[in-house]
């Protein structure tokens, strides 16, 4: 699973210990039946320059396989 967020990823971790992606797997997807692997969060999204965002893209050509 690919996450956009305008948070660095880093500081999501730090300060507040990826606590909203942990709710999204456990509350959200695991309840309705979805087994998440993986979740990489991808940002800052909002001031990303055009280069930042291709390998944003690149990402999640890879993720996909």
């Amino acid at each position: 699973m690919l996450i956009t967020a305008d948070t660095p990823p880093w500081y999501l971790w730090l300060g507040y210990r990826n606590g909203w992606l942990n709710v999204l797997r456990r509350q959200i997807l695991d309840f309705v039946g979805l087994k998440v692997t993986h979740m990489k969060v991808v940002g800052t999204i909002r001031d990303a320059t055009p280069a930042r965002t291709e390998s944003f893209f690149a990402e999640a050509r890879k993720l996909a396989g």
